[in-house]
């Protein structure tokens, strides 16, 4: 009984874990005006994250590498998006 339980609430801390691999975390635009993404990856160390303009048209993209479990990406967005909502796909 006591192993059934301890099984349950492991399996329901992982219910609670807050973010999971392959999340965009953060999204925010720098001092230079580089949309610097965020984002949690799986298992692979590269990932690349393109920005997308309201139309759907990319507009800017980076590869980044994992640094102690994430990675952030620096796309560089022409200037007439900067500070614009864009939408943004990662993908290793």
């Amino acid at each position: 009984m006591k192993i059934i339980l301890n099984a349950l609430i492991f399996f329901f801390s992982l219910l609670a874990i807050p973010v999971y691999s392959g999340e965009i975390i953060n999204k925010q635009f720098d001092s230079q005006g580089y949309l610097i993404v965020t984002y949690k990856p799986g298992i692979s160390g590269r990932v690349k994250c393109t920005a997308f303009s309201r139309q759907g048209k990319p507009i800017g993209s980076d590869y980044a590498y994992k640094k102690r479990r994430v990675t952030k990406a620096r796309i560089k967005v022409p200037e007439k998006y900067i500070g614009k909502k864009l939408k943004v796909s990662c993908k290793p």
